[in-house]
């Protein structure tokens, strides 16, 4: 049975206002709203944000717990700015009526504000008058456009922006009784003593600001100018992270090619100081961070210069010192922290900000830190690296001395020897004996010396194997990131797969060196005690599964002795022997040794093995699956090799005279005559199969994602498991979008519309291809290496369908996020279609409720919502369900199962929601010409669309809307596919279609 979850309750998605709507929403535990599904057993797989709550995890600090006195509160009143022309107390700008002026920067003011229509308290920023030039306005667009993605409790929120009274301002959160982190750094540098636990305190605040910038990092916002300054204190001793003035968007083109020099001095990681914005990524905010802490910790800056010059000279070539050389009572982990922060190289810094405030947890729980100190050997590389003349100057200058002494101790020798043979002659005897005793003394000196050089050899040929060692470490993350950058596998990237397969290939040939000198290492490692293998065993993190499958194992040996037909024992055996076979490869895991321990003597030597084990691991991974002919992956996608032989199949196929070439010409003719007045042309990727006999519109398989369908004998589709995407090509034109209800009589009637479904305008679009049914979880998992869906052949019951049929892979695929679609389409060269491209296939045509007709009941056989049989079959109480209606299927069907719009598409009507591409936003805002994409800012909420088996018909209207955040993934959720075409613009296709 399908049963709800216990504390589950109806409400409408944030924007839809009426409580009519079967959306059930619950916490599933990691902070995200869902949609309630049906409950079975834990889905394999879940794609979703984890959410950020540093400071509710960390241990208690004394002293800073509810009602203690603040450490980070103000201690007095400062001098205010004046108020800038144009602005002033008591005025209106816009719905803001003007408070208090709180500050200003270099190029705005902020102000206390009331906000007249929701009469609340915010704080306005306004670009000042003087300030305003192009860029500026730009800069200003860009911190709107940046803090509006961002929903963290550690960032100050930004409600939206625009232009009133020609004053562009951001209306952003009001952080009560807050100031700045450097206003308190002031203070405290004029303080004759901090005070008790100022330290932990530091800790905690830092951490907090680590996770809130994680969590704009995964929003893809670099801040750039993470400084005291642009920290906010609240009354209560946390931080609000603001100013995203200089932030990069990574997602959105750069700002501008010149120009564009972004950050403070004093707070600029070595990158930002050396300009180099093309390679910049969210470790520069990791440094700035790292000098904030260094900052709070020694009362000092790291860097400090009379000049902007010498302060990036220092950041770039100098070490700071170490912290406790200026606070001696600053502890060694949190200086440990703290210099690893501000490592000048990207690759030894905390990789992200979650490690960096991990760590800060770790000193707070009392429990070893990762970050290590620098050693003996680290700074002596960082000096060569940075002084690399001062180190060849003073090598050249010991040779030289070296050879000069050599030659004099020579001609002493030899003067001596022909002074004493003129003086004493007649002691030949004693001289030759003299002179052999030198001699044999000569031989050892230079033995010895020979020796000291081998030696010193060994020495330089060791520490050359150590960089090597690292630099592969480099060249393994640049391989994969290059893999990940080599989409579509279209024929212009074959030169590229050829040259990075052969790279990829000499750095998996360097694994069996890398293992031996791993096993080198671990020789020296001291043994572990039967209890220290039995608690890293346990502690595995797939033991607790291994003890599971003891469990399963006993009732599948059951089940085998009970089976009595031939197919129950057959399946049986294959259980049994699948179970034991995951038992074996568990087994094998949990008894690796993971934990390698060394002598006080061989300190470097566990930091080597965590290297050498981590460059192994990545090189085994890379021969595995991105090397591997016909390895699929979730994180990569195709193999490499997969990748190029398809492209070279691309290349010749079509290519002159090549089979996919002749395909298309012999339809092209045909083609133009079923779109009068489009130049068609052959779409790579795309074969020909014909024209729907319903639609009469064009159909292509897409030859990446699986074999061409095939016409029956009736000229149908015929799918099988293994059947590729199917597009259709649609003519566009303009269309009416959206619904109203003030009208019977008017454009697109519907007495169901909502106040965001409207108002009814005027949409064109070019032509496009969409596909004809929803992705398959086939289809997915063929170009993904695994199925996500919650239902599928692993867990389905056959009492959910009408014929009672085993589920197959071609159900549509769903529990996918926004994010992971995008991210998978994009190496397909493919794309999710915008609102006002689904609406318009949605329709086929029709300005009814739905393509079938404006009443409910007229979608007999096209649909697939919350119905009878789901109610009698496993549906649980809380659904809303069509009692006139029997689909046959309690959750999700097979593609195809219910009938073709006038378009020839599927399962418009239910099923499971389909994302669009989309930011929601209201039909006031614009769309963009060709693909009608709508133009919306302030947002990172994506849209979907269609109605689901879960839900009421009037939630599958083609006008309806529902809307989350980009990683929101759950059962009743997939997708339908787009691509754009080159094919001209068209007219509108009849209405009557």
């Amino acid at each position: 049975q399908l049963r709800p979850s216990a504390d589950s309750q109806a409400k409408k998605p944030s924007g839809k206002p009426d409580a009519g709507n079967p959306h059930v929403r619950f916490d599933e535990g990691d902070g995200h709203d869902r949609v309630a599904v049906p409950t079975l057993p834990p889905p394999r797989c879940v794609f979703g944000r984890e959410q950020l709550g540093f400071a509710a995890r960390m241990p208690d600090v004394e002293g800073d717990k509810g009602g203690s006195p603040s450490f980070f509160h103000r201690k007095g009143a400062e001098a205010r700015p004046q108020p800038a022309p144009g602005l002033a107390v008591g005025k209106v700008v816009g719905d803001f009526r003007l408070v208090a002026l709180l500050g200003q920067g270099g190029m705005g003011q902020v102000w206390e504000a009331e906000q007249v229509a929701l009469q609340r308290r915010v704080a306005v920023k306004f670009v000042r008058p003087e300030r305003v030039t192009a860029h500026q306005l730009e800069l200003f667009a860009r911190e709107a456009r940046a803090g509006g993605r961002l929903s963290h409790p550690g960032i100050v929120s930004v409600y939206g922006h625009g232009t009133s009274d020609d004053l562009a301002w951001i209306a952003m959160e009001l952080v009560g009784g807050a100031w700045t982190l450097k206003d308190f750094l002031d203070e405290a540098t004029r303080a004759s003593e901090l005070p008790a636990g100022y330290d932990r305190h530091v800790a905690r605040f830092v951490a907090e600001i680590a996770e809130a910038l994680a969590a704009a990092h995964a929003a893809n916002v670099i801040h750039r100018d993470v400084k005291p300054q642009n920290v906010l204190i609240t009354a209560d001793d946390h931080p609000k992270v603001t100013d995203f003035g200089l932030a990069r968007i990574t997602d959105e083109a750069a700002l501008s090619v010149t120009g564009d020099f972004a950050g403070t001095y004093l707070y600029m990681s070595p990158e930002q100081a050396m300009a180099k914005r093309m390679g910049l990524d969210h470790r520069t905010d990791v440094f700035s961070l790292g000098v904030v802490l260094y900052e709070l910790l020694a009362l000092r800056r790291p860097f400090e210069g009379d000049t902007s010059a010498q302060v990036a000279e220092q950041i770039v070539t100098k070490d700071p010192p170490d912290p406790r050389m200026l606070r001696s009572k600053i502890p060694r982990d949190l200086a440990v922290i703290a210099l690893h922060a501000l490592e000048k190289e990207r690759t030894k810094r905390y990789a992200t900000m979650q490690e960096f405030a991990a760590d800060l947890g770790r000193y707070l729980a009392g429990e070893p830190i990762q970050a290590t100190p620098p050693t003996r050997l680290d700074r002596a590389v960082k000096w060569v690296k940075r002084n690399p003349g001062k180190s060849s100057a003073a090598a050249i200058v010991a040779v030289t001395f070296t050879v000069i002494a050599l030659l004099l101790v020579a001609n002493v020798r030899t003067n001596r020897a022909l002074t004493n043979e003129r003086a004493n002659l007649a002691n030949a005897n004693t001289e030759l004996a003299a002179t052999a005793q030198r001699e044999k003394a000569a031989a050892e000196l230079a033995k010895e010396n020979e020796q000291r050089a081998d030696r010193e050899a060994d020495a330089a040929t060791k520490k050359a194997g150590e960089v090597l060692r690292l630099s592969a470490l480099q060249d393994l993350e640049d391989l994969l990131s290059n893999a990940d950058k080599l989409w579509p596998a279209y024929p212009e990237n074959i030169s590229a797969y050829e040259s990075w397969i052969e790279e990829a290939r000499k750095r998996v040939a360097e694994l069996p060196q890398h293992r031996s000198k791993r096993a080198e290492l671990r020789s020296k490692a001291l043994p572990q005690s039967a209890e220290e293998r039995r608690a890293e065993r346990e502690s595995h993190p797939d033991y607790l599964r291994w003890v599971a499958l003891e469990g399963e194992l006993t009732k599948a040996s059951e089940a085998a002795v009970a089976a009595t037909s031939d197919e129950s024992i057959r399946a049986a055996d294959e259980k049994l022997v699948a179970l034991e076979e995951e038992r074996n490869r568990l087994d094998a895991r949990l008894d690796e040794r993971r934990d390698w321990r060394f002598p006080e003597s061989e300190r470097e030597a566990r930091w080597w093995n965590n290297q050498l084990t981590k460059l192994i691991a990545g090189l085994e991974e890379l021969e595995l699956g991105l090397l591997a002919e016909a390895a699929v992956s979730a994180e990569h996608g195709w193999s490499v090799p997969k990748r190029l032989s398809f492209a070279r199949s691309m290349a010749s196929g079509f290519g002159a005279g090549g089979a996919y070439e002749r395909a298309w010409s012999s339809v092209l003719a045909a083609m133009r005559s079923a779109y009068p007045g489009l130049e068609l042309t052959p779409e790579l990727g795309l074969l020909p199969i014909g024209r729907d006999p319903e639609s009469g519109l064009w159909e292509f398989a897409h030859l990446q994602t699986g074999e061409p369908a095939e016409r029956g004998a009736d000229g149908r589709l015929v799918l099988e498991e293994g059947t590729g995407i199917v597009f259709v090509l649609l003519p566009g034109g303009t269309f009416q979008m959206g619904v109203q209800k003030s009208d019977p009589n008017g454009p697109n009637y519907d007495a169901q519309a909502e106040s965001d479904e409207g108002p009814v305008h005027a949409v064109t679009l070019t032509p496009f291809f969409l596909s004809k049914y929803e992705l398959t979880q086939g289809q997915w998992q063929r170009f993904v290496g695994g199925n996500p869906s919650r239902y599928g052949p692993h867990d389905y019951e056959t009492s959910w369908n009408r014929s009672g049929r085993k589920m197959d892979l071609l159900h549509p695929v769903e529990l996918v996020s926004w994010t992971t679609c995008m991210e998978v389409l994009a190496r397909l060269g493919l794309d999710l279609p915008t609102e006002s491209q689904w609406e318009y296939g949605s329709r086929g045509g029709t300005t009814s409720a739905w393509w079938t007709g404006s009443a409910k009941e007229s979608l007999v056989g096209a649909g697939n919502v919350a119905d009878t049989f789901g109610k009698k079959n496993g549906g649980p109480a809380s659904w809303v369900y069509e009692e006139w209606l029997d689909d046959g299927n309690t959750v999700h069907a097979r593609v195809g199962s219910y009938t073709a719009n006038a378009f020839g598409l599927h399962d418009v009507v239910g099923n499971v929601w389909e994302w669009c591409r989309d930011v929601y936003g209201g039909y006031e805002n614009p769309v963009r010409a060709g693909d009608g994409e709508r133009e919306v800012e302030g947002s990172s909420r994506r849209v979907y669309r269609g109605g689901s088996f879960a839900h009421a018909a009037s939630d599958a209207r083609s006008a309806n809307r529902y809307y989350d955040t980009p990683e929101y993934a759950v059962s009743l959720l997939g997708l339908r596919l787009a691509r754009t075409s080159r094919l001209a613009p068209t007219t509108s296709p009849p209405s009557d279609r």
